[in-house]
């Protein structure tokens, strides 16, 4: 039986490369995006396997969207097996030249919308076979250079990593395996190149991160609850050594993530 799985922020970058592998694995997949682009994606992606694939589309900064996602998805694909939660806000800006809406949304989407929707799904995972919950959130840092540069969005996604830790905790006497997941290297997405200034030519593909991803979800005994991978490292767990086809140009050096530089 194909796992069932709910991939957040997953109409563009990461999150749709994560649906794309998904989808080739003929998972039965849910696509969940605020745009309404969703719908044109999941339609894409299910000519490339023979499991169901639906976009749901919810506005993660609203409440009442989050907590009826994980009864849409089971409506739809007969249950929910694991989560994949990408979605999230990037905002680079200092503490001094962020608005304060902005502040709201950062922790709003990052830190609020994923602790209400894994608390949502709870129901449904405890139905499910060796469940898991994969959260693409950075493995916690002290880190002055970047806490300091933009602490804003740090601190949502630092308090998200808490969070990853807390929730495994909670959650693995319920046989509910939960790990944070991050890149090693810059990742070519409009939001990171334009966030961080860099060139394309020194990013990885998101191909990397969804391989990761679909490493963890596929065999059942990886992923010590609560510990925080990097793609890179899962890809060699499993026997990859060259990582030359990730990168956007072989020839360029890699710049490495904020949170692991």
């Amino acid at each position: 039986m194909s796992k069932k799985v709910l991939v957040t922020g997953a109409s563009r970058g990461i999150g749709l490369e994560i649906a794309t592998v998904l989808a080739q694995q003929d998972c039965g997949l849910a696509m969940t995006a605020r745009s309404a682009a969703i719908h044109d994606q999941a339609t894409r992606l299910s000519a490339l396997g023979q499991g169901s694939v639906v976009g749901l589309r919810a506005d993660l900064a609203k409440r009442e969207d989050v907590e009826a996602l994980p009864e849409r998805v089971t409506e739809q694909l007969g249950g929910l097996d694991a989560l994949v939660l990408n979605a999230g806000l990037v905002r680079t800006s200092s503490l001094a030249d962020t608005s304060n809406d902005d502040i709201a949304a950062l922790l709003d989407v990052n830190v609020k919308a994923t602790m209400l929707l894994v608390r949502a799904a709870l129901p449904y995972l405890r139905q499910a076979e060796k469940p898991r919950i994969v959260v693409v959130t950075p493995p916690p840092t002290q880190n002055k250079r970047w806490l300091g540069s933009f602490a804003p969005y740090a601190v949502s996604k630092l308090s998200l990593s808490l969070a990853v830790i807390g929730i495994a905790e909670e959650f693995k006497r319920l046989g509910i395996t939960v790990n944070g997941l991050w890149p090693h290297t810059l990742i070519l997405t409009d939001a990171i190149v334009h966030a961080h200034n860099v060139q394309a030519e020194n990013c990885r593909k998101p191909r990397i991160v969804a391989d990761a991803v679909s490493a963890l979800l596929s065999d059942p005994g990886r992923g010590e609850p609560g510990r925080f991978y990097l793609d890179e490292e899962i890809l060699r767990a499993r026997g990859v050594s060259d990582f030359s086809h990730y990168a956007v140009d072989p020839d360029k050096p890699l710049a490495s993530d904020t949170f692991i530089s």
